[in-house]
């Protein structure tokens, strides 16, 4: 895989609902994210069945940042904003 995991050394699941079948293998492993200048840690998930390549997952994300989805531009834009923590 090309962040150098081992695909099948990562938690397991079954995924479901964004593919073409009705189930497919999942597996979970800690990864840092960078994300403009931060670097996020977070699980993500990843499937060898997936028909694109993509990273699975929304928690330490969404935790993080806010999203604003632009569909008037073409192509859309999305604006990402970090949340700030105390």
């Amino acid at each position: 895989m090309a962040l150098g995991l081992k695909l099948t050394d990562g938690i397991h699941d079954n995924l479901g609902g964004v593919i073409g079948t009705s189930k497919a293998d999942v597996y979970f492993h800690k990864i840092k994210l960078k994300v403009m200048s931060d670097i996020i840690p977070i699980v993500g998930g990843f499937s060898e069945q997936l028909s694109v390549a993509a990273i699975l997952g929304r928690h330490g994300f969404f935790d993080n940042f806010t999203v604003t989805f632009d569909p008037c531009n073409n192509p859309p834009g999305l604006i990402i904003e970090r949340v700030g923590r105390s």
